[in-house]
């Protein structure tokens, strides 16, 4: 066990180089996760959850799958195919991450397997599965706020924003603080030409570990549409900062045109 676990702790310029949520679960939680680890006979949640955040962190699959093979006798499979299926997508396993995601679903259809695979659907040719995820997962609680997000988020690509839009309000009655909420509403207002409130949203779904890429692109993006480009500019370099952070290809011509936008030569 000793040899399987090789960070004694997490820096937090690593936890902030991580996607989404994991920055949070990795530095509030590794440490607990890895003591307990260290104790726990047999292996099980704990060792499972020191892996993961190893291979999260590091890129490296093989400290997850060691602890898959220590602990799938003690931890159900869906729960093993669950979390590892999400760490596989955020780390850029996309496929593989989806395939382990959907056989959780097909072995346990509880509402928090569906959850984590309708929220990590994001090709066009599956939003009709994110639908059906979504449907399902408000059948079980219509009250489910990612349930609502992700149902919305398909009809906004339907072009259906006023249902949408109601679904996101609903969530965020529901959860006034959730940020994903928040920036999925900033989209709707977005496309609609309500800047000034597509702002405001954006902004209060932004936070310094649940760093989002996209809140600092719609803010720029907003900014330059209510015709203050110094503001829009700043943002677009706090865009940049993040994007470098994350090994982003800018090279490509969308990141060259988004940010010749802004006066950003690349």
């Amino acid at each position: 066990m000793r040899e399987f676990i090789v960070y004694n702790r997490i820096k937090l310029r690593d936890c902030l180089r991580l996607p989404d949520s994991w920055g949070k679960i990795a530095w509030y939680s590794y440490t607990k996760y890895r003591r307990k680890a260290e104790k726990e006979n047999p292996p099980g949640h704990n060792v499972l959850m020191t892996g993961i955040l190893q291979t999260i962190v590091s890129k490296n699959k093989s400290f997850m799958d060691e602890a898959v093979k220590l602990v799938k006798e003690n931890v159900p499979e869906d729960t093993i195919l669950c979390l590892t299926g999400a760490a596989l997508c955020d780390i850029g396993y996309y496929e593989e991450g989806l395939e382990r995601l959907r056989k959780a679903v097909a072995i346990e259809p509880s509402l928090e397997n569906m959850v984590v695979l309708a929220g990590y659907i994001e090709k066009p040719e599956d939003y009709a599965e994110k639908l059906e995820l979504s449907n399902r997962i408000l059948q079980k609680n219509p009250d489910d706020t990612d349930g609502l997000r992700h149902k919305a988020f398909v009809l906004v690509e339907y072009g259906q924003l006023d249902e949408a839009e109601e679904l996101l309000r609903k969530a965020l009655d529901v959860s006034p603080k959730n940020r994903a909420n928040k920036e999925a509403l900033g989209e709707i207002m977005f496309r609609r030409g309500s800047y000034k409130e597509a702002l405001q949203l954006y902004k209060k779904a932004y936070s310094f570990l649940d760093k989002s890429k996209y809140s600092w692109q719609q803010i720029a993006l907003c900014y330059s549409e209510l015709g203050k480009p110094k503001k829009a500019k700043k943002a677009a370099y706090r865009l940049l900062k993040l994007a470098k952070q994350d090994g982003d290809d800018l090279n490509t011509p969308s990141k060259k045109a988004l940010f010749g936008k802004f006066g950003i030569a690349l």
